[in-house]
């Protein structure tokens, strides 16, 4: 295996451990306000003109691109300090997976 898909790998090792380990993404400096619907339509989805779910759709993107696309839309919204750094590693996790594919 190429040192690079060994990479990926590994990258996706440790998002699925980091998912099962939700105490580990901090969240604690992100609270919704009373008027937050969290499950709909949180604040960090709202930034801007369009929410990236009407993005996402209205340019029918594949769930590796997608998921790729909302991390990198709303990581500076969602979290500060260490929640920024895993979203952003979320999104190139999902980048990395997409090339992988492209690959085969």
């Amino acid at each position: 295996m190429e040192k690079g898909l060994e990479q990926v790998d590994t990258l996706q090792q440790k998002a699925i451990a980091a998912s099962n380990r939700r105490s580990e993404i901090n969240t604690s400096d992100w609270t919704p306000g009373p008027d937050d619907d969290v499950v709909n339509s949180p604040n960090h989805y709202t930034k801007g003109k369009i929410e990236v779910i009407d993005f996402i759709i209205d340019q029918d993107m594949n769930y590796l691109t997608a998921s790729a696309c909302k991390y990198l839309c709303r990581w500076e919204h969602k979290h500060k300090g260490d929640g920024q750094i895993e979203d952003l590693r979320k999104a190139r996790f999902f980048i990395e997976r997409q090339i992988k594919e492209l690959l085969k």
